[in-house]
Formats: C-alpha cells, sequence, structure tokens
C-alpha cells in the first residue's frame, strides 16, 4: 500500500539522518585533519624535519594531496554557510549546490519539501472527493490526476528517487579514492621512525649536556648554572676576571669554549628535531582510527541514501498501481481510497519525514 513503504521510512527515517549526521560527522573530522597537512615536501620538511625514508614522505605528502581534494570537492558546513550567505536561496533552488556536502544538504530540502506536499495532498482528499462536488467519473479522473498527473505525487516521488540517485552517484567515486589514501596512510612507517628518531635524540641530548657542562666547567672554572640551557649561547660572555688575561688563557681553556659552542648548536638543533617530530606526532594523533571510520561512512552514507531511494520509488509503484488497476467507482470513492493509501497513518508518516528531513538541514549547517 502507497504508505507500507512510507510507514516503514517513518520507523527508520529519523535512524537515517541521525546516522548520517554520525557519519558526515566521522567524515569530516578526518578530512578537518587532512587539510591541516602540508601540502608538498618543502612544506613538510619546514614543519616536520628531514626523514631519512624520503620516499616515504613523498608518498604520505601524495596521499595528503588525494585526500585534499576530496575534502575540497566534498564540502563542510562552513563552505555551505558561506555560500548561502552569498545566495540565500543556494537551498531552495532548482540546481544543487557543486560540493557533495551541500548537495546532499540541499537534497533533504527537497525530501522536506515532498514530505510537505504528500502531507497536504492527501490530507485535502477528502473534500476533493466529495460526491455532491461532482460526478464518480470526474472525480476519479480528478484523483488520477492528483495522484499520477503531471506534478502529482507520482511525479514527485520519482524525481525526489533521481535526485537522490545523482547525489549517490557523485558520492560513490570518494569511497576508492578514500580507500586508497587511508590504506597508504595506513602503511606509512614514518610514524614510527619519528617516534625512534625522539626516543634516539633524547638520549644524545642527555649525553650532549653532559659533555657541554664539562666543557663549561673547562671553560669557566666553574660550575655550568641550570639557567645556561636557557640562554643563547652568544649571551655566555668571558668572566671580567678574565677579560684582561686575554694573553694567558691556555689553548685548553680557548679549546673548551669552543667545544661548548659546537656542544650547544647540537643540543640546539637536537631539540629542534625533537619539536618538529613531536609535532609530527600530535599532528597524526587519533588521525588513524578517525582514518578507518571514513570509507564505513561514505559507504553507509550511500547505504542511507538507497533506503530513501527505495521510499520514494516504492511510493511511486503502488501510487501508479492504485491508479491504473482500481475502478472507477473505487477511485471516487474517498473512503475506499482512504483505506487504499492509509490516509491517517500516511499523514502522520510524511510529517514525520517532513520533520526529520527539516531536523538533518538545521543541524547539517552547524560548523
Amino acid at each position: 500500500m502507497a504508505s507500507n513503504s512510507a510507514e516503514q521510512s517513518n520507523t527508520t527515517f529519523q535512524l537515517i539522518t541521525e546516522d548520517l549526521s554520525k557519519n558526515l560527522f566521522n567524515l569530516q573530522v578526518w578530512l578537518k585533519q587532512v587539510v591541516q597537512f602540508p601540502e608538498d615536501d618543502e612544506a613538510f620538511k619546514a614543519r616536520y624535519g628531514s626523514f631519512q625514508d624520503e620516499q616515504g614522505v613523498q608518498t604520505f605528502v601524495a596521499a595528503v594531496a588525494n585526500a585534499r581534494q576530496v575534502a575540497q570537492n566534498f564540502g563542510n558546513p562552513t563552505t555551505l554557510k558561506q555560500q548561502i550567505a552569498s545566495n540565500p536561496n543556494l537551498l531552495m533552488g532548482i540546481d544543487p549546490p557543486k560540493l557533495v556536502y551541500g548537495h546532499l544538504v540541499w537534497l533533504f530540502t527537497q525530501i522536506g519539501n515532498a514530505a510537505s506536499t504528500f502531507e497536504s495532498t492527501l490530507g485535502s482528499l477528502q473534500q476533493l472527493l466529495e460526491p455532491s462536488n461532482t460526478d464518480q467519473k470526474t472525480r476519479a479522473e480528478y484523483l488520477k490526476t492528483i495522484l499520477n498527473g503531471s506534478g502529482g505525487l507520482v511525479s514527485t516521488a520519482n524525481n525526489n528517487k533521481s535526485k537522490t540517485e545523482i547525489l549517490m552517484s557523485q558520492i560513490s567515486p570518494f569511497e576508492s579514492q578514500l580507500s586508497q589514501a587511508i590504506q597508504t596512510f595506513n602503511e606509512t612507517k614514518l610514524v614510527n621512525q619519528a617516534n625512534q628518531r625522539i626516543g634516539l635524540l633524547g638520549s644524545n641530548i642527555d649525553q650532549l649536556k653532559n659533555q657541554a657542562a664539562q666543557a663549561y666547567k673547562q671553560w669557566k672554572g666553574k660550575t655550568m648554572p641550570e639557567s645556561v640551557w636557557s640562554e643563547p649561547i652568544e649571551s655566555i660572555g668571558d668572566d671580567k676576571e678574565q677579560e684582561g688575561l686575554t694573553m694567558l688563557w691556555d689553548r685548553k681553556k680557548k679549546n673548551a669554549r669552543k667545544k661548548y659552542e659546537q656542544l650547544r648548536q647540537e643540543i640546539d638543533a637536537a631539540q629542534a628535531e625533537v619539536q618538529q617530530k613531536s609535532i609530527f606526532t600530535n599532528d597524526l594523533k587519533d588521525f588513524f582510527i578517525n582514518g578507518n571510520r571514513v570509507v564505513a561512512a561514505v559507504l553507509s552514507i550511500n547505504n542511507n541514501l538507497k533506503k530513501i531511494n527505495k521510499v520514494f520509488g516504492d511510493t511511486a509503484d503502488r501510487l501508479t498501481d492504485v491508479c491504473n488497476l482500481s475502478s472507477e467507482e473505487k477511485l471516487s470513492n474517498y473512503l475506499w481510497v482512504a483505506r487504499a493509501l492509509e490516509i491517517p497513518k500516511a499523514l502522520e508518516v510524511w510529517k514525520g519525514i517532513k520533520d526529520a528531513a527539516q531536523n538533518f538541514v538545521q543541524n547539517s549547517l552547524v560548523s
């Protein structure tokens, strides 16, 4: 019956929109991380320092470039709101926004409008089929026009079915693109290399600091204070009592000063690299966990669109059958039509779909 598919959608449509919102969130979290990564080898090196695995870096950067392209083509709440600010009627237009996220929100705007049309049209049938208005044949023909004529409910259902299929075809390619990028990310050894490097540098820094402290003592003739580590090398000058004894400095003290300065440079360079490698590991925090949700999210989004597609397809088929297979007598009788279309229940169902679609649109505009 016409409301059977709608009744099924009423019990699942809110779950569909909730699941869509959850999966869109998972996808957006990961894509937001991706776009923050350096976009080329030079920027990667500037932020994270050098890696011995240069090929691994190039592979990682290439995967980032592919994922960034997906992010740009998919869109997000921020870009959609910017577009709406420029064109307030964007979601009400005939054509959908170009970016997939905006297209999806536009589609649910259309679904909400369609559900509203079903609700109002089915609610008006009792008055339209009132026997005192006109004869039986005219009433039956009028019902056929409302249900299956140009711009009727069948047309509305098929139109939304087609709109859903178009969006599904645009989302499908993202699955393979994201799968390839995520596989590359999961196979990278750069994170392990960064952590190993941080550990090695940490040990080296401790050794270098001990050596620097000894060199400082040989140079200054006293224990090096802890505060020296935070001072620039050039600010640590000779003691006043030594200034007049320049000619008396022995080679040992000169060599000690030179060694200290060299060790400080090595320490500063090692600490800088530790900081860069730490930034890399921090940038990748939860990245792999979030990435493992991404392909499943895209698949789930498309599966939910398939369910919506089926709701409108089944509704169109059933209304067409009612019009084509029912007699004039039945089609002119509101009580029969109300039973055939389960109108009281259908009104409740389509209102539920309308509300769920409108809530989805509102929630999708929250960044």
